[in-house]
């Protein structure tokens, strides 16, 4: 594709935004937390167990390519999350639980490979360049049919998980049909988003393979 054909804008998209979690981990914490409330006593067990662990922004080599997409985890993070976690035991425990319920699942069910995220929860989004992703709106119907939520998949499970936020999840079926059209498409060819492009093609295999959970969401 000739690079002069599109207006090239070196930013990542921020409005919408992806996250990915391993499907298998994610049936476990269901099986083993539901009901996702704060009267739940091994929801709060396990919450407090948090506390225990270090601080680990490391990504593996594997997944060094990702680091564009999206904020590595620091210092901050990590602190608020501890706040947050020791908060739910105070006497006004329950008004931290829904954030500390947040920790807990990410913890439980981000890929191996992006675990150290977990202090970051939602915020830990992964952001894709912005005109890779003005193309793939533009071409591609299930994308954004998605966004105005016109199609799509809300597991009311991990609903408490999200809050406010809108969640919209990728089925295997239409992550075969977005690969498909990214990989025939010659919009998308262009060497200036290789590596967005590649990395999304990533996700999208997870997903067809039905190993991990592909997550389309606001940002606000």
């Amino acid at each position: 594709m000739n690079t002069n054909e599109i207006d090239f804008y070196d930013i990542n998209q921020d409005q919408f935004t992806f996250l990915v979690f391993d499907r298998s981990n994610v049936d476990t914490f269901m099986s083993r937390y539901e009901p996702l409330n704060y009267e739940n006593a091994t929801i709060k067990q396990d919450i407090l167990k948090l506390t225990k662990i270090n601080f680990d922004n490391r990504i593996s080599s594997e997944y060094s390519s990702f680091i564009k997409n999206s904020k590595t985890t620091d210092t901050s993070d990590f602190n608020l999350a501890m706040n947050v976690i020791k908060a739910t035991y105070d006497k006004n425990g329950e008004e931290y639980f829904p954030g500390s319920l947040n920790y807990l699942f990410f913890y439980n069910c981000l890929p191996e490979g992006f675990h150290s995220k977990w202090p970051q929860t939602i915020s830990g989004d992964f952001r894709f360049n912005a005109t890779f992703f003005a193309i793939l709106r533009d071409k591609s119907e299930i994308i954004d049919k998605m966004i105005y939520g016109e199609i799509g998949y809300r597991d009311e499970r991990i609903k408490p998980i999200f809050g406010e936020h809108i969640f919209n999840e990728i089925s295997p079926d239409n992550a075969k049909q977005i690969k498909e059209l990214i990989e025939k498409d010659r919009s998308f060819d262009d060497i200036r988003f290789k590596t967005d492009r590649d990395n999304f093609i990533y996700f999208l295999d997870k997903t067809i393979n039905n190993q991990w959970r592909l997550i389309l969401t606001d940002w606000n």
